[in-house]
């Protein structure tokens, strides 16, 4: 029974942290014994997500019987060693280094470029936002989306004079408090 606690906090530890948390659990569960369900096993902002959706029942009962059984899939656990190793990596699906660069990329960008990235905020469109989508992690085909989402935080954007760290939190802000954004660009963990 310890085994199999010690490996489930292990495991969601990992996946917790994980550069890409959705990357990760797939690289866990590929042509593992069952298909586990990401929707209830992914971290807390996922399952909540789910819970609103599909109700605390269900989603209790999915998470406490897909842990159980993947504590003890062989496929899964034979797969703790590589995410470990990943993870103290700048390699593979499970990596957590990285987004501290990537963040710094972005703040970096925004600096060099902030009046034209603020002029193609206004039309909620532009190669400075194909490559904010980008430097935030964003799923291709996510720049329209990111767009439109900050055209609404113009007025916002707009009064920010040369402070590329403020500028990325609202970027940072305004994904986390989209439902689609939140679910296809990284999510930088937040520096105090």
């Amino acid at each position: 029974m310890k085994i199999i606690v010690t490996v489930l906090l292990f495991m969601s530890s990992s996946l917790a942290f994980s550069y890409n948390d959705k990357k990760c659990f797939g690289m866990y569960t590929k042509n593992a014994l069952r298909k586990y369900d990401y929707k209830y096993l992914g971290p807390t902002s996922v399952t909540s997500d789910t819970t609103t959706k599909e109700g605390s029942t269900k989603v209790t009962t999915q998470n406490s019987t897909q842990g159980s059984t993947m504590a003890v899939d062989p496929t899964v656990f034979g797969k703790r060693f590589i995410s470990s190793t990943q993870y103290s990596s700048s390699f593979g699906e499970c990596a957590m280094f990285g987004f501290h660069d990537m963040e710094k990329e972005r703040q970096y960008y925004i600096a060099v470029n902030t009046a034209d990235i603020k002029r193609d905020i206004a039309f909620g469109k532009g190669t400075h936002i194909d490559a904010l989508s980008k430097l935030s992690g964003c799923t291709a085909g996510s720049a329209g989306l990111l767009g439109s989402a900050l055209k609404s935080k113009f007025s916002q954007i707009q009064d920010l004079e040369n402070d590329s760290y403020k500028f990325s939190e609202v970027i940072h802000q305004t994904i986390i408090g989209h439902s689609k954004l939140k679910q296809r660009c990284l999510q930088f963990p937040e520096v105090g």
